[in-house]
């Protein structure tokens, strides 16, 4: 029996990771001799009523600072699964809330990005 009770309890433990919806990214460089990129990421399955809070990293693997990679970011718009455009508000630089969605969000930017080594874009 107490094999039984652990196995539930495990169970438990790994459902939320079960549970998480599926995100796909699209990238096009339609500007590159700007240096811009065109990022397109689609989150489905996301909980009704309650805002979609996407963020930008502000950290590095193997680097103690924080940098601020939000700041070459702009040009954000939110659609819905149906194409409806969303509102999306900034509540810091590195972070856009997305509400009164249908459970599947579509998120564009533009990021600026002149290095090629990708840790300061």
């Amino acid at each position: 029996m107490p094999t039984v009770r652990r196995a539930f309890v495990l169970l438990l433990l790994a459902a939320p990771a079960l549970a998480q919806g599926r995100v796909s990214y699209e990238i096009a460089f339609p500007n590159a001799v700007h240096h811009e990129a065109e990022v397109s990421a689609t989150f489905a399955g996301v909980p009704a009523g309650k805002p979609l809070e996407v963020r930008m990293a502000r950290s590095s693997p193997g680097r103690y600072a924080l940098h601020e990679f939000a700041k070459n970011v702009y040009s954000v718009k939110a659609f819905d699964g149906r194409g409806r455009a969303l509102t999306v508000t900034q509540p810091n630089l590195h972070q856009w809330n997305v509400g009164g969605h249908d459970g599947t969000v579509r998120v564009t930017y533009t990021l600026f990005g002149d290095r090629a080594d990708g840790t300061y874009t």
